[in-house]
């Protein structure tokens, strides 16, 4: 008996520990919904330059989801002129955002079509009194005939003398004729963003006694200067070849500087220069052109810094001075090479050789 109970109480044990080793049983799963949102409530606003966020509610759960709203970007009104320009200053125009009402400036440049407006409107003045006007321009719009640019806007105005400042321009050439026959250009600033100054850009502007060419020009264009007023001119080291007739005939010319990295000097390039008195050929020069300084009755003294310099003369040896100083100058040097080589006065053809 006590056998049977016993094992009827070891069924029972083991009955209530496989009963405990069960799972427990899975949750019931909640039932499934779409959520139903609400509208989009601004929960941090939108600038023109902040992004903002909106959030939203379900109905049924109280969930809630967030979104970014991009800025708004700035809804500009036209630009308004608040400072006009003038021919020595920049104005100043303003625009403003009609959506958050910030503003914004520019500075206002002095325009072509201001020069052609304020010069028209302008008395005549003299050299002496010039009137200073300040351009900034990428362009001058074509050359002196060409209606509405830089170069026909003074040419038309013959009686107003100007010096025209371009330093703040960004012009990488000064263009072929730009200037020419602009007799009431008394100076120009040029740009150092210039690398080229073209043909006959400033010929005959017979009161341009000052010229600055910044060391960024590389290329002078043939008779550019021509029957100018030039006094002194240095040209920069980044010319390596002076055109020709490049200085013909500016009468009051006195002294030139010509750079070591010149290599040749063009025909005619200061032929007639009457008032040059002295020049220096750097040991960088080549060749001397035809007739380069024909005519340069007041020239003294000259120093070759190398020997065998070219000659590229015509047949009848027209270069220095006149055909008798030339035979002269060139026996001279020939036979003496590097060295300073003078003339007693204008009128003599005897030159010899004074030092090396």
């Amino acid at each position: 008996m006590k056998t049977r109970i016993a094992f009827i109480a070891m069924v029972i044990i083991t009955i209530i520990a496989l009963i405990g080793c069960q799972p427990d049983p899975k949750p019931e799963p909640e039932p499934t919904h779409e959520h139903d949102w609400g509208d989009w409530t601004v929960t941090k606003a939108t600038t023109c330059t902040m992004e903002g966020e909106e959030t939203r509610v379900c109905a049924l759960d109280g969930t809630t989801e967030k979104r970014t709203v991009a800025a708004l970007g700035h809804s500009w009104d036209a630009w308004i002129v608040t400072t006009p320009a003038t021919n020595t200053d920049d104005g100043e125009e303003t625009r403003t955002c009609s959506i958050c009402g910030e503003t914004e400036t520019r500075p206002l440049a002095f325009s072509i079509a201001d020069l052609e407006t304020w010069l028209y409107s302008q008395p005549a003045n003299n050299a002496d009194n010039s009137y200073v006007v300040k351009l900034n321009v990428s362009d001058l719009e074509g050359n002196y005939l060409a209606t509405g640019s830089v170069g026909n806007i003074l040419y038309t105005n013959k009686n107003k003398y100007i010096f025209l400042d371009l330093s703040g321009s960004t012009l990488t050439s000064i263009g072929d004729h730009a200037f020419c026959e602009c007799l009431n250009l008394t100076n120009i600033t040029i740009p150092d963003s210039v690398i080229s100054i073209g043909e006959y850009s400033f010929m005959e502007c017979k009161s341009l006694t000052s010229i600055t060419i910044p060391d960024s020009v590389t290329s002078i264009g043939k008779s550019s200067f021509q029957q100018t007023s030039l006094i002194s001119v240095t040209i920069p080291n980044s010319v390596t070849s002076i055109g020709n007739f490049v200085f013909n005939y500016c009468e009051n010319l006195t002294n030139v500087t010509i750079p070591n990295n010149v290599t040749n000097i063009g025909d005619g390039a200061f032929c007639q220069c009457v008032n040059l008195k002295s020049i220096n050929i750097p040991d960088s020069v080549t060749n001397i052109g035809d007739y380069a300084f024909s005519m340069c009755y007041s020239l003294t003294s000259i120093r070759f810094e190398k020997s065998g310099t070219t000659f590229n003369s015509s047949s009848d040896g027209y270069m220095f001075i006149d055909l008798d100083n030339t035979t002269s100058l060139q026996t001279a040097y020939t036979a003496g090479g590097i060295g300073t080589y003078t003339r007693p006065d204008t009128t003599s053809s005897n030159w010899t050789k004074i030092s090396d």
